[in-house]
């Protein structure tokens, strides 16, 4: 091979030569792609889908209601709806540790029902032992039941003795009544009648002449002689 001239354009501009060489590699990189490309579209694979790489997006699943459910049945609920990791729980007074599900009732959750979140998302739980609050309930009832009996026998107590003292009072009043009226009952009752001295029979006379002949007269009631016929003026003297 001859040696290129120094008087040739190549020698005397060698970035002309450059830009050539370039120029010749671009179309041949164009043609190659050209030729190339129906090959591709017949075996199933465009250019476009391979230089990008495949993404996957998780579907979305709704976040049911739990608010109410206990502690188990929320756990199923949530599994019914696809998710797959265990909820959390939480106790709402920040007291206890959650062990058995069916003792706890779910207060509040989070995310809130009607969101929507992934499979794998973790759904936290606030929960209350409702087993300690009706235990507690029930402690409180029987206290409170303890109290009203007590309270009501208190009552009935002091009801016997208000009523006992009210029968004694009531028996003494009337006693002393008794004594008051029996009292003013003697006092109204009227005086005896003096006893009338009883006549003498021995001695008879059969009008005032024989008393005075006899030397009784006058004769006074309780002495022998002595009666009513005589007594003219009935004022126990006879035969004045």
């Amino acid at each position: 091979m001859s040696a290129v001239s120094a008087h040739s354009p190549s020698a005397r501009f060698p970035h002309v030569l450059l830009r050539e060489r370039c120029r010749a590699a671009f179309f041949a990189a164009i043609a190659a792609l050209f030729l190339a490309g129906p090959t591709l579209v017949a075996c199933g694979v465009s250019p476009e889908s391979e230089a990008q790489p495949t993404q996957t997006t998780a579907a979305a699943l709704i976040i049911p209601d739990l608010v109410g459910m206990d502690g188990k049945e929320a756990a199923e609920a949530l599994e019914r709806a696809g998710f797959i990791e265990r909820p959390t729980f939480a106790d709402i007074d920040g007291e206890e540790t959650v062990i058995i599900l069916e003792n706890w009732s779910v207060r509040e959750q989070n995310p809130a029902a009607g969101t929507t979140a992934t499979a794998d998302q973790v759904i936290t739980l606030t929960v209350n032992h409702d087993a300690a609050d009706a235990a507690a309930s029930a402690s409180a009832s029987a206290a409170a039941a303890a109290e009203a009996e007590a309270s009501a026998s208190a009552a009935a107590s002091a009801s016997a003795a208000a009523a006992e003292k009210a029968a004694q009072e009531e028996t003494a009043r009337q006693a002393e009544q008794a004594t008051q009226e029996a009292a003013q009952a003697e006092q109204a009752a009227p005086a005896p009648a003096p006893l009338m001295p009883q006549q003498d029979t021995s001695a008879y006379y059969q009008n005032c002449s024989e008393a005075r002949a006899a030397g009784a007269a006058p004769i006074y009631a309780g002495e022998p002689g002595y009666r009513s016929a005589l007594d003219r003026d009935n004022d126990g003297i006879a035969c004045e």
